[in-house]
């Protein structure tokens, strides 16, 4: 994969001192060895940086030396996901979370009211390391977001702008879609497409361009 790139700006979401004050703390990607994905940093770097923080707060007792080492031979104990993973790292859609999101592995509490937690369905999940972060791919938090009950004009944003870019193929977001649609992920992501206008073009376009990378 690629260079993320970001857009420049402030963000409006939450407040990354706040965020961040609980305490210390891939084109193929894999549970057992990530890809690790350069980005480029600006100003919303911030947020990242109360993504990275929160996320190393959720076990205060694990020096994050240890942590982070642990990433790139192991597995994570929480991964950045939903509208924190589309918004801040991949930058897809206009919607910002309310909060940062955490898939975890059980049902677990917090008293920092910027977080909130998500539990996998099978544990680990599927994650890539995104700048230091490790984070459901494209396909996977597109699903994730779907299942948390997105309207579709805000998942038509989010659809649109991975496909115009390029971010992922068409084909793994209809597999990712087709468990909580019933098989109707292609036809998902056709209405999505269509609520914000977005011509069929540019699914056929993605789908052709993946293909000629096989």
């Amino acid at each position: 994969m690629g260079h993320v790139h970001r857009r420049t700006g402030n963000s409006t979401g939450p407040d990354p001192g706040t965020a961040g004050s609980a305490g210390p703390h891939s084109a193929h990607p894999s549970r057992r060895n990530p890809r690790r994905v350069p980005v480029r940093r600006h100003p919303e770097h911030a947020v990242l940086d109360a993504l990275r923080a929160t996320w190393l707060s959720l076990q205060p007792s694990a020096f994050a030396a240890e942590r982070l080492r642990n990433l790139h031979h192991g597995e994570p104990d929480a991964v950045v996901s939903h509208l924190s993973a589309a918004h801040y790292v991949f930058e897809l859609g206009s919607l910002q979370p309310d909060r940062l999101d955490y898939t975890i592995a059980t049902p677990r509490r917090t008293s920092n009211p910027w977080v909130e937690f998500h539990v996998a369905e099978s544990w680990p999940p599927t994650w890539q390391l995104v700048d230091g972060l490790p984070v459901t791919p494209v396909a996977q938090t597109i699903a994730d977001i779907y299942r948390a009950g997105i309207d579709a004009g805000h998942l038509g944003d989010i659809v649109r702008d991975a496909l115009s870019r390029a971010v992922v193929d068409v084909r793994a977001i209809t597999a990712e879609l087709d468990p909580p649609t019933g098989g109707h992920g292609r036809d998902t992501v056709t209405h999505a497409l269509a609520v914000v206008g977005t011509p069929d073009s540019v699914a056929a376009g993605n789908e052709l361009l993946f293909a000629g990378r096989r």
